[in-house]
C-alpha cells in the first residue's frame, strides 16, 4: 500500500486522545468588554452522499448539512467569519459544477443580504474572515463591494487560488474578487515563528501563539476576545476561530470550520488514553480520504476538537453542523449564552447512545 493510501480503520487515521495534547491556559480576560458576540447565519444547505462525510453513514445514504457564516461582533466593530454557499450557485465558475452535481446546493438568503435586510449597519462589517477558500464558505465577494472589507485568509491560500476564473479556467474564484477586493494573507507559521508581524489595513502587531491545545493561534483584537487556529488538515490556509462570548466565568465558542462535517468524528470524548476511543475514523474512499488534503494534520486537528470539547467552558461549533439547526438560534439572537442554555448538550444528545450501539455491535 502506498505511504498516502489509506484503508478503513487505518490507525493513521485515529486522532490522538485528549491527554496527548500539550495545554497552555487561555490567558484571562484583562476586563469585561475583552469578549465578543457571535450570531449565526444560514447560507445554505447541502445535500450529497454521506459515505463521503463519515465512516457511519450507510451506502446509498443521503445526508443534508447546513453551511453556516457567523456574525462576529467586538464592541463598534464586527467581523463576518465565512460566507457559506453563494445565493446564486449557478453563478459559481465551470470546475465548481461536477462537485455541484454530486453536492446539491439549496441556497438560502446570503448574509450580507440577511443582515441588510434586517437592518443592521453593514458598515461596522470591517473584515471579512474566510476559513478556508472552499465555495461552501467563500460565498458571494460581490455582495460586500459596498462596505469594502479586509478579506482575510490563512496561509498559503492565495497560492492555492491563483488567479482565478477565467484567467485559470480551473479556479473556483472569479479573477474579478482578487482584484477588486482587499486581501490579507496571514503567513507561514514556520516562517514567522516567535516573530511579530502586521497585517495590512490593521492596527497593532499580532504573532503567532501557544494557546489552549493548539500551537499556533493568532490574537486577532489584542485582548484575547478571538483567535485565529491554524489547522490545515483539511485544506491548506484553513482556520478556526476560537471567540470567548462571556466573561464572568470566561465562556467559549470554537468555530471549527471543516475540520470536521459531523460530530461524531470527534464525539464523545474519551475517558482516557487507555480507554477504547468511542469517535469514528474519516471515512475512505479507494484509498482517499475525502476532504482530507493531509489526512495525518487532519486527524491531529480533529483530535483537537475532542480536547477543547472536554472544556465545560467552551462550545465546538463546525461549519457543517447539522444537529446544531434544531437548537441553536439563528441571528439577530445570540449564541452568547449557550452555556446557561444548555445548547452544547442538546446538539450532542445521543452522541454516547450512538457510540454504545456501534461498540455492542463489534
Amino acid at each position: 500500500m502506498a505511504a498516502d493510501e489509506f484503508k478503513p480503520n487505518d490507525p493513521r487515521l485515529r486522532p490522538p486522545f485528549p491527554s496527548e495534547y500539550p495545554w497552555t491556559p487561555i490567558p484571562t480576560p484583562a476586563s469585561d468588554g475583552a469578549k465578543v458576540s457571535i450570531g449565526l447565519m444560514e447560507s445554505s444547505r447541502i445535500r450529497g452522499p454521506g459515505v463521503a462525510l463519515s465512516s457511519f453513514a450507510k451506502e446509498g445514504e443521503e445526508w443534508t448539512l447546513p453551511a453556516f457564516s457567523f456574525l462576529v461582533e467586538h464592541g463598534d466593530e464586527a467581523i463576518l467569519f465565512d460566507l457559506g454557499c453563494r445565493e446564486d450557485p449557478e453563478n459559481f465558475t465551470p470546475v465548481t459544477k461536477p462537485a455541484l452535481e454530486k453536492f446539491k446546493v439549496e441556497p438560502q438568503p446570503h448574509p450580507v443580504f440577511r443582515l441588510r435586510d434586517g437592518g443592521y449597519d453593514l458598515s461596522r462589517i470591517k473584515t471579512v474572515i474566510l476559513s478556508h477558500k472552499h465555495f461552501d464558505h467563500f460565498g458571494n465577494l460581490e455582495t460586500v463591494a459596498a462596505f469594502d472589507p479586509l478579506v482575510v485568509v490563512g496561509p498559503g491560500s492565495l497560492a492555492g487560488i491563483g488567479k482565478g476564473y477565467p484567467e485559470d479556467e480551473k479556479s473556483i474564484w472569479p479573477s474579478g474578487w482578487l482584484k477588486d477586493r482587499r486581501f490579507a494573507e496571514l503567513p507561514q507559521p514556520t516562517e514567522k515563528k516567535g516573530d511579530k508581524w502586521t497585517v495590512e489595513g490593521r492596527e497593532g502587531e499580532k504573532q503567532w501563539e501557544k494557546m489552549a491545545c493548539f500551537e499556533e493561534g493568532v490574537d486577532w483584537f489584542g485582548d484575547g476576545s478571538f483567535w485565529l487556529i491554524h489547522a490545515p488538515g483539511h485544506i491548506v490556509g484553513q482556520m478556526m476561530g476560537l471567540a470567548r462570548v462571556t466573561t464572568s466565568p470566561p465562556t467559549y465558542i470554537l468555530l471549527g470550520a471543516d475540520v470536521a462535517h459531523s460530530q461524531e468524528t470527534y464525539l464523545p470524548v474519551p475517558s482516557s488514553a487507555s480507554s477504547s476511543d468511542p469517535r469514528g475514523t474519516e471515512p475512505v474512499l479507494n484509498g482517499k480520504v475525502p476532504f482530507l488534503e493531509d489526512p495525518v494534520r487532519g486527524v491531529h486537528d480533529i483530535g483537537t476538537l475532542t480536547r477543547m470539547s472536554a472544556e465545560e467552558d467552551i462550545m465546538v461549533l463546525l461549519a457543517h453542523e447539522a444537529p446544531a439547526l434544531n437548537v441553536l438560534p439563528r441571528w439577530p439572537e445570540k449564541l452568547d449564552e449557550w452555556k446557561e442554555n444548555g445548547w452544547k448538550e442538546k446538539k450532542q444528545e445521543g452522541v454516547e447512545e450512538r457510540a454504545k450501539e456501534r461498540a455492542a455491535q463489534v
